[in-house]
C-alpha cells in the first residue's frame, strides 16, 4: 500500500498528552505518498489524534492484521531527531 499526494503511511507506537493535557500520538513513518515535502520514513513522529483514516493490512513478518494509520502531512506536529 502507497499513500497519494502528501499522505503518510504511519504505524503508531505510543499514545500520550502534552503538559496541558492535549492527546498525541507517536508513530513511525512506513511509507510517504510521491508530494510529501520531507522524507520521514524511517522517522519517529507526532501527530494530533484527530482527522485520520484507520487501515488493517496484513503483516508480511507475522501474518497477522495490523491497523495503520493514513496522515497527512500536514497534521505532523513534530519529527523526532535521531
Amino acid at each position: 500500500m502507497k499513500p497519494t499526494t502528501n499522505r503518510l503511511l504511519v504505524r503508531v507506537v505510543k499514545e500520550g498528552e502534552t503538559p496541558k493535557g492535549n492527546k498525541v500520538l507517536t508513530a513511525e513513518v512506513i511509507k510517504a505518498g510521491p508530494e510529501a515535502a520531507f522524507n520521514a520514513v524511517g522517522k519517529r513522529v507526532v501527530f494530533s489524534p484527530f482527522g485520520f483514516d484507520e487501515v488493517e493490512v496484513n503483516n508480511k513478518e507475522t501474518g497477522l492484521l495490523e491497523t495503520l494509520v493514513i496522515v497527512s502531512e500536514d497534521m505532523i506536529l513534530a519529527v523526532y531527531e535521531e
